[in-house]
């Protein structure tokens, strides 16, 4: 139970407002819960390949994928993202929860992209 306080209370001291937010969601939340769901989570997402799977969507679909990542995200792999063939949009000021840290830029990005696709 300290452990899931001291995890809230450090997302609530982060500049960006998408980690403020979800601290205020973990509020609602019981923290044996948390974590059992974040360790089943981790499991079922062990040695998935983030870029294989990006590559393989963006064949399936003609080159149309767009990844969306926050210009701050430190988790995952980007790097080998950005240089593969999977369009990359870094969305400034933002980390991993975008639409709450730049919410204008996120969604003026993303309905950028759906009109691009939607003709």
């Amino acid at each position: 139970m300290a452990e899931f306080q001291k995890l809230r209370e450090e997302f609530l001291r982060l500049q960006f407002r998408g980690f403020r937010e979800y601290a205020e969601w973990m509020k609602r939340l019981n923290p044996r819960d948390y974590f059992e769901a974040s360790k089943r989570i981790g499991e079922a997402t062990a040695g998935n390949d983030l870029l294989a799977g990006l590559e393989k969507m963006n064949a399936a679909l003609n080159g149309s994928v767009i990844y969306l990542i926050g210009q701050h995200t430190r988790l995952g792999d980007h790097n080998k993202v950005e240089s593969s063939s999977v369009k990359v949009q870094r969305i400034p000021h933002a980390s991993h929860f975008m639409m709450f840290d730049n919410e204008n830029c996120f969604y003026r990005v993303l309905t950028e992209q759906i009109r691009q696709y939607d003709k």
